[in-house]
């Protein structure tokens, strides 16, 4: 915190320093201190020990001097503020600016938003932790499963309606004068383990809340799950896993009138971390999971993969028999089409377990051809079929600040953190950003998407991230129409 709290003057810096010198001295045992302050000034090559501390603050020429400093005397950071509160004021202005540095740091060294929204929700910073959560679920590369509410004394809901779940606080399972954001969150990857016992499997989400208290009244839960309530076997049972403390859970097993088709509804007093199991591994339904390559090369022959899974697990490449575990590897498909067929096929897969299907899904394939993109091809009416390196160069060139790279980056799908491997410390000022960079990550960005979806969806991208004025230089004829088609629209619904 010390590096980030802009000083007045030097004489400031000197005085903090030398009462932090005091502060170390006094708290040192009478027996040590000869020996420890030897040591402090041959650190500093200071010879003379009566004007030793003297000597030792007017070394101190800048906040970096100064945070040494205090790894050297070993000052707690509590101690560090309450020293420099004597010294200095602390406006808003300055408060504020110190924080924002903080945290730029922060994130450059790794943090994440759904840390910031932890610590918000920690400290009630309720406003705040409302606007990190909204934005969390506006940006493309973060997860989509994500529900925020604030909860006091009078309860509220969660939902997470695309995956049907609830979650509903009744009146007074918060104590009064207790007010804070909630969140829920069924995580992407990284998924909590829960401690199902041999003979089981996870059936629903594994959710995530940040409600860690016992609630004073149970809240309840519908959550769905995936197996096939007719054929649940009479002897078999479904259990609720709930996280109950640091490492600890509770099991507890539900009963057959709260299971129904698609979902299952009970009671919890718990909802930091929660899921259900069963001990009918036949009724689980499985998923299948195809993906088709975007556009086909000259060179190379397009496969597709298919992927058997269990719907509330992440996937790895390991044997198939581990399905249950939540695990599978890939199916591969090559595949060949006739000129006829241009790149265009339907296809159905079914898993089979005897006469029962497993899984099953049909889909369509539509791969295009891979485009020279050192061509600016157009359509007959003029329109650009795709994103060429012409277009790429000219958007390179015309977007010049960190703060309009990263509001397009955000839109594109980019995290904060994948963002700045673009940036090359030779290519880049205080004020612009590295054109090559900002280049091979337009190039990553197209290598991700269909070629006749290129243009759309770049358009798309520059007008959410504020860049309109630049959608309509690079791109004038597709902006013209979006125009036309919204004028249209309002003329009319006003018929």
């Amino acid at each position: 915190m010390v590096g980030f709290i802009d000083l007045p003057s030097s004489s400031v810096l000197h005085k903090i320093a030398q009462q932090l010198v005091d502060s170390w001295w006094n708290g040192l045992k009478e027996v040590e201190k000869e020996d420890k302050f030897a040591k402090l000034l041959s650190e500093f090559h200071i010879s003379d020990v009566k004007t030793g501390r003297e000597g030792i603050s007017k070394a101190i020429g800048s906040r970096k001097d100064l945070v040494d400093l205090c790894h050297r005397l070993n000052v707690k950071p509590s101690g560090v503020l309450q020293i420099m509160s004597k010294c200095v004021t602390f406006p808003p202005d300055m408060i504020g600016r110190s924080t924002l540095n903080m945290l730029k740091e922060w994130v450059h060294q790794g943090g994440t938003r759904a840390r910031l929204l932890e610590v918000a929700q920690a400290f009630r910073f309720n406003e705040a932790a409302v606007k990190i959560a909204e934005a969390m679920k506006c940006q493309p590369s973060y997860m989509p499963f994500i529900s925020h509410g604030i909860i006091d004394h009078k309860g509220g809901e969660l939902t997470i309606d695309e995956l049907g779940i609830a979650v509903s606080i009744p009146e007074g399972a918060i104590p009064k004068g207790m007010r804070s954001v909630v969140t829920i969150r069924v995580p992407t990857y990284d998924t909590p383990r829960l401690p199902v016992r041999k003979g089981e499997v996870v059936i629903t989400p594994v959710i995530e809340g940040s409600l860690t208290q016992e609630l004073l009244k149970p809240a309840t839960v519908v959550l769905p799950h995936c197996t096939n309530q007719h054929e649940l076997k009479d002897d078999s049972s479904v259990i609720l896993y709930t996280q109950t403390g640091p490492g600890t859970f509770g099991r507890r097993i539900l009963t057959p009138s709260q299971i129904f088709k698609g979902k299952i509804k009970f009671s919890t007093r718990h909802l930091q971390v929660w899921a259900l199991s069963s001990t009918d591994l036949h009724g689980l339904q499985l998923r299948c999971v195809v993906f088709q390559p975007l556009f086909m090369t000259p060179t190379e022959k397009p496969t597709l993969r298919a992927y058997i899974l269990h719907p509330y697990k992440n996937y790895i490449e390991i044997p198939i028999k581990s399905i249950i575990d939540g695990k599978c590897s890939p199916l591969n498909f090559e595949l060949q089409f006739s000129p006829e067929e241009k790149g265009k096929k339907t296809g159905h897969i079914d898993i089979l377990q005897g006469s029962a299907t497993r899984a099953e899904r049909g889909f369509n394939i539509s791969i295009e051809d891979e485009p020279d993109y050192a061509v600016d091809q157009t359509d007959s009416k003029g329109r650009l079929q795709y994103v060429s390196n012409n277009l790429l160069e000219s958007l390179a060139g015309v977007i010049h600040t960190p703060k309009d790279l990263k509001s397009l980056g955000y839109q594109l799908g980019f995290s904060s953190s994948s963002m700045e491997k673009y940036n090359d410390p030779v290519d880049v000022s205080f004020d612009s950003v590295s054109r090559s960079g900002f280049g091979e990550m337009l190039r990553d960005w197209r290598r991700q998407v269909r070629p006749s979806e290129q243009v759309d969806e770049l358009h798309l991208a520059l007008q959410n991230a504020g860049l309109g004025h630049t959608a309509e230089v690079i791109l004038p004829d597709l902006s013209s129409r979006k125009r036309f088609a919204q004028v249209r629209e309002v003329w009319e619904s006003k018929k």
